[in-house]
């Protein structure tokens, strides 16, 4: 019984680590970063600009929901 509770603890973050990857291979992540390096317009740097912000909203969102959900705010 004791190592049926241990496996459960780790379930769960093992669970959230493989949904994180699975949906790190998301269009979002994967697709619009090189459209905006591909067809941006204004420089290097503004496109790279860009990119980085999008990305970083991305993952400050991300960040945030984790936070949520560790703390219980969610079901």
């Amino acid at each position: 019984m004791r190592s049926m509770e241990s496996l459960l603890d780790v379930a769960g973050p093992l669970g959230l680590l493989v949904l994180a990857l699975v949906d790190s291979t998301s269009m979002g992540t994967l697709v619009i970063p090189v459209i905006l390096l591909v067809a941006g317009e204004g420089g290097a740097r503004r496109v790279a600009g860009r990119t980085l912000l999008f990305l970083a909203v991305i993952g400050v969102f991300y960040l945030l929901l984790g936070i949520a959900l560790l703390a219980g705010l969610l079901p």
